[in-house]
């Protein structure tokens, strides 16, 4: 999965959502920005915005990895055994990006 897709700047968002390291405000700021220059990662735009430090970046990088890992390295897999996507589903579809809906 090419390092900026989508499907993974998803998948390490929801997770800093999920285990408390951004909040769903954070989240959703972090997005605004990344829908309107996509080559830029996501966990670069939180540190960029100090709602992540860079010890937590490569945690985060790394739990996103291993959740892969996991789901057969199927993004889609990985996204959906997150509890976090439908509390965050509505807030991202606000932004009106083609690739996050």
């Amino acid at each position: 999965m090419p390092a900026f897709s989508t499907e993974r700047q998803l998948l390490l968002g929801l997770l800093a959502l999920q285990n408390g390291f951004i909040s769903r405000d954070q989240l959703v700021a972090a997005f605004g920005l990344w829908t309107g220059d996509k080559s830029r990662a996501l966990e670069s735009i939180l540190v960029d915005q100090k709602a992540l430090d860079a010890a937590s970046r490569d945690l985060l990088a790394a739990l996103a990895e291993r959740h892969l890992a996991q789901h057969n390295q199927d993004p889609a897999q990985s996204l959906a055994a997150l509890s976090s996507v439908a509390s965050a589903r509505s807030q991202l579809a606000q932004l009106g990006d083609a690739d996050l809906s």
